[in-house]
């Protein structure tokens, strides 16, 4: 794998990573009004 490759890989997991931590904060703030 060259190394323009692995940097592209790395912005993709990223992205999902931010995704999936805003999902739990929706999901955090869900709760919270639900109480």
């Amino acid at each position: 794998m060259n190394f323009e490759a692995l940097a592209i890989v790395n912005e993709n997991n990223k992205k999902v990573l931010k995704e999936r931590e805003a999902k739990k904060l929706k999901n955090r703030i869900k709760k919270l009004f639900k109480k």
